[in-house]
């Protein structure tokens, strides 16, 4: 149903168009409510128009004090200068390279003492202190009065030891530079035989800003839209992260200007990564759907990253991801074995659960109702890193992403009666697959119906028959395996929402006190491998489930779920006043 769609993008969309405008857009050094990010926003807006897309660039109020639902908004930075020498060698200098200095650092001028803090009481009042680990340092560094940190933290640093990470401080008042691991191993030694002096010189303001959203539309025949979403946020280079992501979308867009008018608008959102979003979205919420594009030109070899398409949650039902399912199945096909009997692809790809971590978190929060599937790549042995430069991107992963979101984003555009009924039939079966398939027939069916029924909010069509093949095998399954009586769960607290959107707890975390937030950080450490479940979890909290039952959806979902690493964390957001409990 959607092929001519994906010959014609696949015809039209060029990969080495997209990492052009990656390569214009790598030149900015990319921070939230800075210069360098509004000088790329103006660009983008530039190329849109060139395309013959009209685009406008929104501002809304970044001060450290807005509030976006629930997200508290960025001050505006300002930097000139920051050098950072120890013993008169320059281990860090920003105009040289923009990641080693730690971002929104506050100004600095002057010597002090440089010392190696390896636990919390290491942490001397008045000294720039040198750790490894970045998140524990600077909240140690504001409790102490060490007016600074230096790190060589690195999540890539066994695969690139001589990358800088890119780190930033939200709110905390400090100043801090970043190095390398291989610098770090050589400076902590010798920061073990005694402190050393540094010299620092920072020019750098902290100031209440505005954050900038390019905004633009590709028209459709009605005033329905979905929304093309990706962060233009990052420092320089950040090629993969995110150039690659709006470079894309840029492409995207001057594809689909070309293509015949559809039903419905697509609305392209280049935004300040999740503040920019809540921003936009706090004011319009009126999309039917959704998808965002974040790191999408991964050299595969290189960065050591699969393509992934993250669906939606489950607690936001949508038959969009069946159809990016069945579109990278068609992508897939790129070449024949030696009998010409069989294609094959040659990169590799996965569908995977709600993650979460960008735009889509909150478009595809229930309370919101934009349901967003995600493309991206994962891991990347350079994610976050200086050495996440141009020459890590490829072209021809731009055109596979390219190809498979414009027939997405297309084919939802332009469905009529006749697409919607397609569509129907590809989630009824996908639904048939995943009942023969669950541990759990109830939770799998109420899923499934909802998926048929989000169909709806594109093309009204009538999915009652279909729903009762679904019941029907569901009913057939349940006789066959002689399921056990569900244990009635034992009551629990009821969690219900005070506000729209996900839950942020930067602004909480950032004014508790260092004992409880050591407390906090504890219970994430002590249960780090269900950490993912917190958000899904907040999204099937409805006002009508009790814990228990969220608990059990969300194992449902994943395949697991900590029913007391739930019940605490509610009694956290509670006890801060992000979510009221019903007892």
């Amino acid at each position: 149903m959607f092929k001519k769609i994906l010959e014609d993008s696949k015809r039209e969309v060029s990969g080495k168009n997209a990492k052009k405008y990656v390569s214009k857009i790598v030149q900015f050094h990319r921070i939230q409510a800075t210069e360098g990010y509004n000088k790329a926003a103006s660009l983008c807006k530039k190329i849109f128009e060139e395309n013959g897309i009209e685009a406008e660039i929104l501002e809304y109020d970044s001060d450290g004090k807005t509030m976006y639902l629930g997200f508290l908004s960025p001050e505006g930075w300002s930097i000139k200068k920051a050098v950072l020498k120890i013993d008169d060698k320059e281990y860090a200098n920003f105009e040289k390279e923009n990641i080693s200095v730690i971002q929104r650092s506050i100004p600095f001028k002057g010597e002090v003492d440089l010392i190696y803090a390896e636990k919390e009481e290491d942490f001397k009042k008045g000294c720039l202190v040198f750790t490894h680990d970045f998140k524990k340092g600077k909240d140690f560094a504001r409790n102490y009065g060490c007016p600074g940190i230096v790190t060589d933290e690195n999540k890539s640093k066994f695969d690139a030891p001589d990358s800088l990470q890119y780190l930033s401080f939200w709110g905390e008042k400090l100043f801090g530079f970043v190095i390398s691991p291989r610098e770090g191993e050589k400076l902590e030694k010798e920061l073990k035989k005694g402190k050393k002096k540094a010299y620092v010189d920072i020019e750098s303001s902290i100031h209440p800003s505005k954050m900038q959203i390019v905004s633009a539309r590709i028209d459709g025949e009605k005033d329905e839209e979905i929304i093309l979403i990706s962060h233009l946020c990052h420092p320089t280079p950040g090629g993969n992260d995110n150039a690659s992501g709006v470079g894309l979308a840029l492409e995207i867009a001057r594809v689909l200007k070309k293509f015949k008018t559809p039903k419905r608008g697509i609305r392209i959102l280049l935004v300040p990564e999740i503040h920019g979003t809540a921003a936009f979205i706090s004011q319009n919420r009126n999309f039917l759907c959704g998808l965002n594009l974040d790191m999408v030109g991964e050299n595969q070899f290189l960065c050591n990253s699969p393509l992934l398409i993250e669906k939606t949650p489950d607690a936001t039902p949508f038959f969009g991801n069946y159809l990016l399912e069945a579109i990278l199945e068609e992508v897939k096909k790129e070449v024949s074995n030696l009998q010409n009997t069989f294609k094959y692809p040659l990169f590799m790809s996965s569908i995977t659960p709600f993650s979460g971590g960008s735009d889509h978190w909150i478009l595809s929060d229930p309370t919101i109702g934009i349901p967003t599937p995600m493309i991206i790549h994962w891991p990347d042995k350079f994610y976050h890193t200086s050495f996440d430069t141009i020459d890590k991107v490829d072209e021809k992963e731009l055109k596979r992403v390219g190809v498979i979101a414009a027939t997405y984003l297309y084919f939802i555009a332009n469905m009529g009666r006749k697409e919607a009924e397609w569509m129907a039939r590809i989630v009824t079966q996908r639904a048939k697959q995943r009942i023969l398939e669950t541990s759990d027939i109830d939770y799998t069916v109420d899923v499934e119906k909802k998926n048929l029924d989000s169909i709806k909010r594109i093309e009204n069509i009538d999915v009652k028959s279909l729903k009762k093949e679904i019941e029907d095998l569901a009913d057939f399954e349940r006789k066959k395996i002689k399921i056990k009586k569900k244990k009635t769960l034992k009551k629990g607290i009821v969690p219900k929402r005070k506000f729209m959107g996900p839950i942020s707890l930067s602004k909480t975390l950032l004014e508790m006190p260092l004992s409880e937030k050591k407390k906090f950080d504890e219970m994430m450490e002590k249960y780090k491998d269900v950490k993912g479940t917190l958000d899904l979890a907040v999204f099937w909290a409805d006002e009508n489930r009790d814990i228990y039952e969220i608990s059990e959806n969300v194992k449902n979902e994943i395949g697991k779920s900590n029913t007391d690493f739930l019940i605490w964390y509610f009694e956290f957001l509670e006890k801060h006043n992000l979510i009221d409990v019903e007892r």
